[in-house]
C-alpha cells in the first residue's frame, strides 16, 4: 500500500519480479501438499497524523487449475500510530560556583530538555539576576541582554530526549548590605507551541556570598631567629571559632597556632614563633597555614628557615 516501500525480499524461489509496490511471483508450480514462502521487509514512509491509520497489504494467487477461488486472496495490516504533536520542555538551572566573595565571578548553567513525546517548537529563555549581580560573560551569546536580564531564543526544533545547555558568568557586586548572604536568581522558558507540562518551565539557583577573609602573612619566608614572630592576618565573616593550624607539604599536621572565637568583620592578627604547642622547634622547610574561616578556609604557603 501507499506509505510502505519494499526494502528486502527473501524467498526459496527465484522467479520473483518487483515493480514499484507490486511483487509478482510467476511460473510457480507446486505439487499436492507442497508450499512456498516469500518474506519481505518494508519501510514506513507515511508521515502519520493525529489519528491511527491502517495500511493494508493485499496478496492474490491466480491459477487456471484452481478449483476453489474463494481462498485465493488474503491481507495483512500495519497500524500507524499517531505522531505526537506536543512536547514537554523542562528548564533546569544550577550554580557551578555556589560559594563566592564579593568581586568574584559566579558561573551558572541553564539546561533545557525535551522530555517528549513530540518535537518542540521554537522557544526562548529569560534569565533575571539579583540586583547584587551583573552579567560578565556568555558561553552562548544571548539575543538581547542588559546588566541583569538576558534572553536566548532557539528557533530549531528539539527532538525528544535532546538537551541544550547555556552557560554564563556574573560578577558579584560590592553593594551587598550584609554578609554573608544567599542571593537568588531566576529563569523561565516560554515556547511558541503547546507544552504539556508548563510547571517545569521555571528554575532558580542560589549562591552563598561571604565576606573576603583578607588572609595574608607578614612574610613568605620566616626566620624566627631574625624575625621573632610570623604575623598571620585574617577576618572572620561570622562570629565563630576559627582554628589556625600548620601542616607540612604532605598534609601532616604540625601544630595549632590558635583555636578560639573571633568577632565577625574585625581584622585579626595572631602570631607564631616557630615552635609547636609542646615547645619543640619546627624544622626548616615549606609549610602551609590553614585559617579555618567559614565557608572557605584560607591556605597560605610559607618557607620556614631555622
Amino acid at each position: 500500500p501507499a506509505g510502505l516501500t519494499i526494502e528486502t525480499i527473501e524467498s526459496d524461489q527465484q522467479n520473483i519480479a518487483v515493480s514499484d509496490d507490486t511483487i509478482r511471483w510467476t511460473g510457480l508450480s507446486l505439487a499436492a501438499g507442497e508450499s512456498a514462502q516469500v518474506q519481505l521487509a518494508t519501510r514506513v514512509d507515511a508521515l502519520g497524523g493525529s489519528q491511527f491509520e491502517t495500511l493494508t497489504n493485499l496478496v492474490s494467487v491466480f491459477s487456471g487449475l484452481d478449483s476453489t477461488a474463494s481462498n485465493n486472496r488474503d491481507s495483512a495490516t500495519v497500524i500507524l500510530r499517531p505522531v505526537p504533536t506536543e512536547a514537554d520542555l523542562s528548564l533546569g538551572k544550577r550554580a557551578i560556583t555556589p560559594v563566592l566573595t564579593t568581586g568574584e565571578l559566579a558561573e551558572f548553567e541553564l539546561v533545557v530538555t525535551n522530555n517528549g513525546p513530540g518535537y518542540s517548537d521554537a522557544f526562548f529563555i529569560v534569565d533575571s539576576l539579583s540586583s547584587f549581580l551583573s552579567f560578565y560573560d556568555f558561553g552562548s551569546a544571548p539575543e538581547t541582554h542588559s546588566n541583569r536580564v538576558a534572553r536566548w531564543s532557539v528557533s530549531e526544533s528539539m527532538a525528544p530526549g535532546q538537551t541544550i545547555r547555556v552557560n554564563y558568568t556574573a560578577l558579584v557586586g560590592e553593594n551587598i548590605p550584609q554578609l554573608p548572604d544567599t542571593v537568588y536568581n531566576y529563569a523561565f522558558l516560554s515556547t511558541q507551541g503547546p507544552d504539556n507540562n508548563p510547571l517545569n518551565n521555571r528554575a532558580t539557583a542560589s549562591i552563598y556570598i561571604t565576606c573576603n577573609p583578607d588572609c595574608y602573612l607578614d612574610r613568605n619566608v620566616f626566620a624566627p631567629a631574625v624575625d621573632g614572630e610570623l604575623g598571620i592576618h585574617f577576618q572572620a565573616c561570622n562570629t565563630e571559632r576559627v582554628p589556625v593550624k600548620i601542616y607540612d607539604m604532605l598534609g601532616t599536621y604540625i601544630t595549632t597556632v590558635v583555636d578560639e572565637v573571633f568577632s565577625a568583620g574585625v581584622p585579626q592578627t595572631v602570631y607564631w614563633d616557630g615552635f609547636t604547642n609542646s615547645g619543640q622547634r619546627v624544622g626548616s622547610g615549606a609549610y602551609i597555614i590553614v585559617i579555618g574561616v567559614a565557608p572557605k578556609p584560607c591556605k597560605l604557603k610559607f618557607l620556614l628557615v631555622q
